[in-house]
């Protein structure tokens, strides 16, 4: 029997971080995966999405070139080349973080892992070869997978979840997709951009159902213009491939039909057959409970990622998976999940961090809002990216953030500096007191904190 300080059942952007920490500090590791280190996040959700959006990008850039007085034969689309290009882009990924666990020391195993005792981890092979592995403690990495609700007929081909669509390039001219939580809203803009008709179904009355209602505002406007046919408060009763493509039959009879369509209605752990109920591994919805440290009811195991029911970002898993090693390792480190910026990779980008405004009224605070519109900057201007805002919200007795929502090109960069004024307890006074560079994107949030201080320059 192998026995390591730590054994990480997941290699995903929790897991594999949570490695190469613990062996930085000086623990021996094991990770135990069943398909690709890096997860979701690397082989089907953040990186391949995020390389065939920039793609889409770049057709989306070439059919409006004429608007910057560039002229261009007509556009042709190679997606068999689009989608090569992603996968080169994730085995190069991949392959890095195989390098790093080499050179740490640390041992990967492929296959799929499962709680034996308290201190130990049983891993089946693919073919079939068993092996124990004993560990001081284990961390449970093992992420989550699209929702798949009886409703919906999936084929791979032609009704597809996300992990599927990340792989599909033979796309045809019509897409249904429902779902408009985040994901579904970043597969509309992306196939829009690529040339595809797009409708977007959901059951709530509004996209994004969970972001600021002047991110949500903005977006619907930028989908309307971009003619994504969105349509709110849609029940799908039933979804199916049928004849050459998929039919989408609604409630009140209505049928809708497309070339495929995909199915964004969320996603679940990944608990199923780890053993956490023989061993007294407490839970919650489905969800694994920790406390601030990871560490579940069981002392000698964590849990981090999506198992454990907090947002399901990559890059909150691989802070827990810092605090986690850090923890077994004698540190005093613990979770504070106050500030986590999230990011909509859509077109143009939204990205939030802290409350919104609707959260604000809920707790029965005190504050003040402050807006500038992407479209006043003479940066841009210059660059054709006029659609968004920045919006602060801020305590109207102190002035410190509460939370910063943007709309608009670069939003997912623009958000960091937002992020590090409301972890550092900035107030909108300091962030105008920061001189910031011109012409730039990230003078909106200055001139927005302005807003919030009625000393806006660039507004009536």
């Amino acid at each position: 029997m192998s026995k390591y300080d730590v054994v990480i059942i997941g290699g995903g952007p929790g897991g594999y971080v949570a490695a190469i920490r613990a062996a930085q500090l000086g623990a021996t590791c094991a990770v135990v995966e069943k398909e690709f280190v890096g997860g979701t996040c690397l082989n089907w959700g953040c990186i391949p999405t995020k390389a065939l959006i920039k793609s889409a990008r770049v057709a989306a850039a070439v059919r409006s070139a004429g608007d910057h007085g560039i002229s261009t034969g007509p556009l042709s689309i190679d997606l068999h080349a689009v989608f090569a290009r992603k996968d080169k882009i994730v085995s190069n990924l991949r392959a890095g973080i195989e390098s790093l666990f080499k050179v740490r020391g640390i041992r990967l195993i492929k296959g799929t892992g499962r709680l034996a005792a308290s201190d130990s981890v049983e891993v089946e092979g693919a073919n079939g070869h068993m092996e124990t592995l004993a560990a001081g403690k284990i961390i449970l990495a093992t992420g989550s997978e699209p929702a798949r609700p009886p409703i919906f007929e999936f084929d791979g081909d032609k009704v597809v979840t996300s992990q599927d669509a990340v792989a599909k390039s033979a796309l045809g001219k019509f897409v249904i997709i429902v779902g408009a939580g985040f994901i579904g809203c970043e597969y509309a803009a992306l196939y829009a951009n690529l040339g595809l008709d797009v409708t977007l179904l959901e059951l709530l009355d509004t996209i994004l159902a969970t972001a600021d209602q002047d991110v949500i505002k903005e977006l619907a406007r930028a989908f309307k213009k971009r003619k994504i046919k969105v349509r709110t408060g849609v029940k799908v009763e039933r979804l199916c491939p049928e004849g050459e493509g998929a039919a989408a039959y609604l409630a009140g009879g209505e049928k809708v039909t497309a070339d495929f369509a995909l199915v964004s209605v969320g996603r679940r752990p990944v608990t199923s057959g780890l053993g956490l109920e023989a061993l007294g591994v407490a839970m919650e919805r489905g969800f694994v409970t920790i406390d601030e440290y990871c560490r579940t009811t069981v002392p000698s195991i964590y849990a981090i990622g999506d198992i454990t029911g907090k947002p399901q970002l990559a890059h909150v898993a691989s802070a827990q998976g810092v605090v986690a090693a850090e923890h077994i390792m004698g540190k005093p480190s613990r979770m504070d999940y106050a500030v986590i910026p999230a990011c909509v990779f859509t077109d143009p980008e939204a990205a939030s961090v802290g409350m919104t405004e609707s959260e604000v009224i809920q707790k029965g605070l005190d504050y003040r809002v402050g807006r500038f519109p992407f479209r006043v900057l003479g940066k841009a201007q210059a660059e054709g990216e006029l659609d968004g805002l920045v919006k602060i919200i801020g305590d109207a007795k102190t002035n410190r953030l509460l939370g910063v929502h943007i709309v608009g090109s670069g939003a997912s960069e623009l958000i960091a500096e937002a992020a590090l004024a409301m972890k550092l307890g900035a107030t909108a006074e300091q962030i105008i007191d920061t001189i910031h560079a011109h012409p730039t994107l990230p003078e909106a949030f200055k001139e927005a904190a302005e807003h919030f201080e009625g000393k806006a320059i660039h507004l009536p």
